[in-house]
């Protein structure tokens, strides 16, 4: 099968605003936010998904549908331009539109923002007790050879075919290796209406540092 063709540069209209983004997502557009996962957890338009610009080509064709109709919430357009030309590179190749955000500035205006809180071990090892559920987004061949025994698994890769399995009235923790993947699961089910996500920031290394029990089978 012939993959797209490369793309090496990348033609975009101005940034629109916030109301233009807006109707833009009652319209059915996509918003994802390419900025860096400390930016989005601190402040993100609502609605939006997180995916930073290095986990483009990884996984937003998991995620994502070449028919999706796609807009770019970046920084400002040199990173607008560089996200689309990741995005080009797999087959995502009409992207128009993108948002130049200053989240600052964006509040400021009296829009409105979101967040998603970021826990660390001892809240996550709380957390457990308080009927939330930890969702382990690694791959399979990361989980098998250590995990928390109260997770469960979804790659993230394939969270998009199985979020129905998850209930929105439950409370997530999202966890991989580090948290950068845990943010993009907990910004994908926060745009898809579920409302109770925190990331595990730290995540299985975090806990393991902290010498709190885990499977690792013989």
């Amino acid at each position: 099968m012939q993959g797209a063709p490369a793309h090496t540069t990348f033609q975009m209209t101005p940034s629109v605003q916030v109301e233009q983004l807006k109707n833009m997502y009652q319209k059915g557009y996509v918003l994802i936010d390419v900025r860096p996962i400390e930016s989005y957890l601190g402040a993100h338009i609502p609605n939006s998904c997180c995916l930073p610009i290095d986990m483009i080509t990884a996984y937003a064709g998991w995620l994502f549908s070449l028919n999706d109709k796609l807009v770019i919430i970046a920084n400002d357009q040199n990173m607008a331009r560089y996200a689309a030309l990741h995005f080009a590179r797999i087959g995502f190749d009409n992207i128009e539109h993108y948002f130049s955000t200053n989240m600052a500035m964006v509040a400021a205006k009296g829009s409105c923002f979101s967040t998603i809180d970021a826990v660390n071990a001892e809240q996550v090892k709380q957390l457990l007790n308080d009927d939330w559920h930890l969702l382990d987004v690694r791959k399979i061949t990361e989980y098998e050879p250590i995990h928390i025994e109260s997770s469960e698994h979804i790659f993230l890769g394939h969270l998009a075919d199985k979020i129905s399995a998850l209930s929105p009235d439950d409370k997530f923790i999202t966890m991989c290796a580090s948290g950068i993947r845990a943010t993009v699961a907990a910004a994908y089910l926060q745009a898809k209406g579920y409302n109770n996500v925190k990331v595990f920031l730290g995540s299985i290394g975090a806990w393991q540092s902290k010498n709190y029990p885990f499977i690792k089978p013989s």
